[in-house]
């Protein structure tokens, strides 16, 4: 994996998580800063244990139901104000 990707557990306690997605990796396009790749990763780890077609499929379907939010913040002084950019 490039040094450039960025990566996430999805868990808040670091354990596996329960859905098909275990990890996030996005990256940057240096050419074209505001273009980002957005990576979904099923971990397997131990012999025999492969990623198969179920759960590959599983995956395709997480990337259609993908969302994303915009959002913008703001440091004025000591105190970061994060807010929602509505689509249109």
């Amino acid at each position: 994996m490039d040094y450039r990707w960025k990566k996430a557990l999805l868990s808040r306690k670091g354990y596996e998580y329960k859905g098909i997605v275990d990890l996030v990796a996005i990256t940057l396009n240096n050419k074209r800063p505001d273009e980002l790749e957005i990576m979904l990763v099923q971990v397997k780890s131990g012999k025999g244990n492969r990623i198969d077609e179920k759960k590959k499929e599983r995956l395709r379907i997480a990337r259609r139901k993908l969302k994303i939010t915009l959002a913008g913040a703001e440091i004025p002084e000591t105190k970061v104000n994060i807010f929602n950019i509505p689509t249109r």
